[in-house]
């Protein structure tokens, strides 16, 4: 009799073994939530404005460029050389910026700017967008 009971108990531990790994592994279809997936960026901005070679006389500089499709943020470079070596990088989440540029106490300075996109949803940034140039006029 001892045996009989203790087969038993053997036994209905091994089913309740079984049947807690079993609702361990498995996971209710409506809760599975996959991993989202992160797509390739689009055509970068085009820069609509400044105009290329246009000549802003004092105050700051306006940029707009198109929208991406999911685009979120936009990054704008600006530098005095078109390698953009010691470039400043200004951030904005709207597709228009306002900026003030410094004019470094000549008459005439040539500024190139290039503009990128992100979003959450891609895996990198845009490439940057052709480069514009444009210049910068001091009155004296």
């Amino acid at each position: 009799m001892f045996n009989r009971t203790f087969n038993f108990l053997s036994i209905l531990t091994l089913i309740s073994v079984f049947v807690l790994l079993a609702r361990i592994s498995c996971t209710d279809p409506d809760e599975y939530n996959p991993q989202i997936q992160k797509i390739p960026p689009p055509d970068p901005p085009e820069v609509i404005n400044p105009l290329l070679d246009t000549v802003i006389c004092g105050g700051p500089v306006f940029f707009d460029w198109t929208v991406p499709a999911g685009s979120e943020i936009f990054q704008i470079q600006t530098d005095t050389t078109p390698s953009f070596n010691t470039a400043e990088m200004f951030q904005t989440f709207a597709s228009a910026a306002i900026l003030g540029l410094e004019y470094y106490g000549t008459r005439r300075i040539t500024y190139y700017a290039r503009i990128r996109a992100g979003s959450s949803g891609w895996s990198d940034y845009t490439v940057w967008s052709d480069i514009r140039r444009f210049y910068l006029w001091q009155e004296s």
